[in-house]
């Protein structure tokens, strides 16, 4: 449950800043905008994932 409301409000970050940019930026200019938004996404969690079983490891550890 956690990981699905972490997943909402991360894309919901995502694509408030991509519509930011993009009332900013030229119509020709939209698709870098988005593909860089998407990037900075699967980047946050991928690096999410790894903090969190790093941390699971090391409580595992503890406990044994």
């Amino acid at each position: 449950m956690k990981s699905i409301v972490a997943t909402l409000l991360v894309l919901a970050l995502v694509l408030t800043s991509a519509g930011a940019l993009l009332t900013t930026v030229d119509a020709q200019e939209w698709l870098p905008v988005v593909v860089l938004a998407a990037l900075a996404y699967l980047g946050t969690f991928t690096l999410y994932r790894r903090v969190r079983d790093r941390w699971a490891e090391r409580y595992a550890d503890r406990r044994d």
